[in-house]
Parts: C-alpha cells; structure tokens; sequence
C-alpha cells in the first residue's frame, strides 16, 4: 500500500524534552495501560496522543516507541512507522516484538528481504513466536518459495494448533506446490472450527474439482450458495460442472 499523499505531521520530540524523576514511572505505566486500551479498541488518535505524552516524560520509552509506530502503521504512514519502531529497536535491540512489528513495516513498504530478516531476528530472539513464524511463512510465501512458507506455517501450526488463519494459509499454499491431498485435509480442519465459512468451502471445492472429485466439489459449491446465496463464483463453477 502506498503513503497516504497528506504528509504526517510528526511532533518532534527532542533532546530538550522535559525529564522527571523516577516517580514519574507509576503515571507512565498508567498512562500506557488508558493508551492500550484505546489502541485496541480502535481509537488511535487517542491514544497517539498518549503514547507521544508518554516520551514526553520518558525520551526512552522504548514501548512507547513502538506503539506510536503501530498506531501510525495502521493509519497508513509506513516510512514514519519504520523510523519510529526503529528507534525502539534501537533502545532496546532484544525485544522480539519490535522486530516483529518492523518486519510488517517492511512488508507494507514492499522490501520483502528486509522484513524477513526481522521476522528471522524476532525468532532469534524467541523461538515459540508464533506470529513471526506466521509472518516469514507468508513473506516466503509473497517470494514465491512455497516449500520454505510450508515449513514455515507447519511450525506456526504446531505452536498453536487452533491457529485458524494458519490453517487457512497452509491450505492453499500446500495447494499451489501440488500437495493436493494434503491442502484437502488441512481445509477440512479448518472447517472443522469454521463449518459456515463459505470462503474456506469455496477453497476446498476448488482442490476437490482440481483433483477430480467432482461430486464432492460441487457439494462444496453448493454448501457455499447454502451460506451465501450471491457468491457468483461458486454459482458459475456450479454450473459449468453441472453442465
């Protein structure tokens, strides 16, 4: 996605900001929970404005570093969230989330090797990380080295069995290296936890028909017009093996 075409207007926050003593920390940390809770709940202005208070008192904060880079990464602005999050790497170079959250910077940037190498920091830095394996399985993916995602999100699967967007992705990348089968079995877990999922039963109609079993592909495209009636796709493919 490309860079919203108003600039950012940025704060700049310099090496004149207002310190405080140590007793400033309980209202930070205070601070940081009231910003969360606007951040998770969508209002991110809100807590923009908290986060930049926050390095107001502490031009440290390397938490408040990289929220403010969330915040402005789901606004659109991905340079400023680079520079941002790369300043809370910078302060605390260990934090496996950071580098997580730099990969996807990297990856709406569009430098996909450079969001790879933040996946592959943040699993170096914690192993069981789900999400960052998740995140490299669909970078590989992206580059077209579908073997290497495979192997990735099957990692991914096995740390969180239930992990449903995995699922889903493994699927259809197993179906693009021609692991029919296995795609097959790995939608039908998936529809397992999501029976009236019509995008996942359209997925697996379209394996089944690849593989030949048409019978059962076309009670898939049926299962889809059962739960959405105006998916035009399923509708034709219908048809066509209907005819």
């Amino acid at each position: 996605m490309n860079e919203k075409s108003e600039p950012y207007k940025i704060k700049k926050i310099t090496a004149t900001v207002e310190r405080r003593g140590t007793g400033a920390q309980v209202q930070i940390e205070r601070l940081l929970d009231i910003a969360l809770k606007f951040h998770q709940g969508g209002s991110l202005p809100e807590a923009e404005k908290i986060y930049r208070e926050i390095l107001r008192v502490d031009f440290e904060h390397a938490d408040a570093w990289h929220l403010l880079g969330v915040v402005t990464l789901q606004s659109g602005y991905h340079e400023v969230a680079r520079e941002l999050i790369e300043e809370a790497v910078a302060i605390n170079p260990e934090e496996a989330v950071y580098h997580n959250n730099l990969g996807n910077v990297y990856r709406n940037i569009g430098d996909l090797e450079r969001a790879l190498r933040c996946y592959d920091r943040a699993l170096s830095l914690k192993p069981g990380y789900v999400e960052a394996h998740y995140n490299r399985a669909t970078i590989l993916r992206d580059q077209q080295r579908f073997e290497e995602a495979v192997q990735s999100y099957r990692v991914a699967l096995r740390l969180h069995p239930q992990a449903v967007e995995v699922m889903n992705d493994l699927a259809g990348t197993l179906a693009q290296v021609g692991d029919l089968p296995a795609a097959i079995k790995c939608y039908q877990r998936v529809l397992e936890l999501q029976p009236d999922d019509p995008t996942i039963h359209f997925n697996l109609a379209l394996v089944l028909e690849e593989r030949g079993e048409v019978d059962a592909a076309m009670e898939c495209y049926q299962r889809v017009l059962d739960l959405a009636p105006a998916h035009a796709a399923a509708s034709m493919r219908l048809s066509q093996l209907r005819s």
